[in-house]
C-alpha cells in the first residue's frame, strides 16, 4: 500500500495550509497534512491534522522558531471545505511541541499585544493590594536548565505606589522536581515588606499549578519544558475550536 497521501488528503490540507498560512505575518515555512479519504470528508470526519512551521511570526507579534501539533480524529463542516475553509464542528485536542530563542521570548513579553494582556495580581494582604509586571522586561537562558527573569513591578498597597525591579533565578518542573526558585533579588538600594513578598510567592506559586492557561481561544497546559542555552522546547497538550497553529 502506498504511503503517498490520497488526492483528497492533498486538496484539503493545501486548503487548511493557506488558511493557517493567512494567520500568521510572516514564516519561513508551515505544512499540514490531514488525513482522511472522500467518504469521512462526506460524512465531516477525518483521523487527524498534523501541522508544522518555521520562522512563525503571528498576527499578535509574536515569534515562535518551530511548532508542531498534531490532533486527535476531527469533525469537519464539509461545505467549509469547498468555500475554502476548514471549520470545525467540535472542539479538538491536540500534542504538540513549541520551540522559541531567548530573542523571541524577549520581544513576545515586550511585544504591544503581551503588554496590553498584564493585568494587576490582587494579592492576599491586608488592604488593597496589587502587583503588575511593566516593561521592559528580560529574559536569559544561560543553560544548565536554568531562567534568569528581570522586569520592573509596580506595586499598590494601601493606595501608594511602589516601583521596584526584581530578578529571579527560576528551575522549571522536570520529572524529578517541581519548579524551583533559586533567588529573588531587588536592584540596590529597593525594598519591600515580607507580607507582600510572601504573597507575591503565594501568587505564583497559584499560577504555575492552574491546570490549563487559555490563549485566543486555545485552552493548553504545559506537559514539560526543557531549558536550554538559548532557547526553550515545551511539549503541550490543546483544546480547540479552529485548526490549531500553537
Amino acid at each position: 500500500m502506498s504511503d503517498q497521501p490520497r488526492l483528497e488528503e492533498q486538496a484539503v490540507s493545501q486548503v487548511a495550509k493557506t488558511q493557517l498560512s493567512q494567520q500568521v505575518d510572516a514564516a519561513e515555512e508551515i505544512d499540514v497534512d490531514i488525513h482522511t479519504d472522500l467518504l469521512k470528508m462526506a460524512q465531516g470526519h477525518a483521523d487527524s491534522i498534523s501541522v508544522a512551521g518555521k520562522g512563525l511570526v503571528t498576527k499578535q507579534d509574536l515569534h515562535m522558531q518551530e511548532v508542531e501539533l498534531h490532533t486527535s480524529p476531527l469533525d469537519i463542516n464539509p461545505l467549509s471545505v469547498l468555500l475554502g475553509k476548514i471549520e470545525l464542528t467540535h472542539p479538538v485536542d491536540s500534542t504538540g511541541r513549541i520551540v522559541v530563542t531567548e530573542a523571541d521570548i524577549n520581544q513576545n513579553m515586550n511585544s504591544d499585544y503581551v503588554l496590553s494582556k498584564l493585568k494587576p495580581w490582587q494579592l492576599d494582604v491586608d488592604g488593597q493590594t496589587s502587583i503588575q509586571f511593566q516593561p521592559p522586561m528580560e529574559l536569559k537562558l544561560p543553560g544548565d536548565n536554568k531562567i534568569i527573569f528581570s522586569g520592573n513591578i509596580q506595586i499598590s498597597e494601601s493606595g501608594k505606589i511602589q516601583q521596584v525591579r526584581s530578578t529571579s533565578v527560576i528551575y522549571p518542573r522536570t520529572d524529578e522536581h517541581g519548579v524551583l526558585l533559586e533567588a529573588f533579588s531587588l536592584e540596590e538600594g529597593q525594598a519591600i515588606s515580607l507580607e507582600v513578598t510572601v504573597a507575591f510567592m503565594e501568587k505564583l506559586k497559584e499560577l504555575i499549578n492552574l491546570p490549563y492557561w487559555e490563549f485566543e481561544g486555545t485552552a493548553f497546559r504545559i506537559q514539560k519544558m526543557e531549558v536550554q542555552k538559548g532557547s526553550i522546547t515545551v511539549q503541550v497538550e490543546t483544546h480547540t475550536e479552529q485548526i490549531p497553529l500553537m
